[in-house]
């Protein structure tokens, strides 16, 4: 390799160190590189850094901590995919405002995390009811409206004092067994109130109220 040679390579990496040999022996240059013992601890500052010239292959594993980087400057692109965990976040640190609107699923509540006081008044519907659910009160069950669920089984009084009428329901009762099953049940049939014993569906006295 030529003088020139050399000369160009090191010249291109900014590690040229040049001496001039005044013997009448060695008449030239000599190129001598500059090895890192000869860099002195805190020599290379800032500004003897290019710009860009630090890439991530320059940087050793663990050498980037949080003191290094500027507060808000990592954005939602610079994390991968599921790196954030439940770890990361501070207890209470995610409110309403950063979850999206119907982005969470049943699968994202823990069992039973979900109490009355999470529950808006007046929010729970008939069909947010289970078919076989069951409703037990030590106080008064106040119903205003009309319920298809089935049967209301009471172990003590039902008080019905309030009520202005009480609808019985019209049942075909040619078609309807009477049984222990159903023994007490009231049935509207053809403009008569029927009841049953346990046996046979009893037909009550119908008199007229004007």
């Amino acid at each position: 390799m030529t003088f020139s040679q050399r000369l160009a390579i090191g010249a291109s990496t900014g590690l040229v160190a040049l001496s001039l040999a005044a013997t009448a022996a060695f008449g030239y240059i000599v190129y001598t590189p500059i090895i890192t013992s000869e860099i002195a601890n805190g020599a290379i500052t800032t500004a003897k850094i290019a710009n860009g010239a630090v890439t991530n292959a320059k940087l050793a594993s663990n050498a980037v901590t949080g003191a290094k980087i500027a507060n808000g400057t990592i954005t939602a692109a610079d994390l991968g995919n599921s790196s954030v965990g439940k770890d990361e976040i501070e207890e209470d640190a995610v409110g309403t405002d950063e979850v999206i609107a119907n982005s969470l699923g049943s699968e994202d509540l823990a069992d039973e995390s979900v109490g009355t006081g999470e529950i808006v008044d007046g929010t729970v519907l008939g069909e947010d009811l289970a078919a076989d659910i069951s409703i037990v009160t030590t106080g008064t069950l106040d119903v205003t409206g009309t319920s298809t669920l089935g049967p209301l089984t009471a172990t003590g009084a039902v008080d019905f004092s309030g009520a202005s009428s009480l609808k019985v329901p019209t049942v075909d009762i040619g078609t309807v067994a009477c049984d222990g099953d159903t023994e007490g049940d009231i049935a509207y049939y053809e403009g008569h109130i029927y009841v049953c014993d346990g046996s046979d569906w009893l037909q009550l006295d119908n008199e007229i109220f004007d």
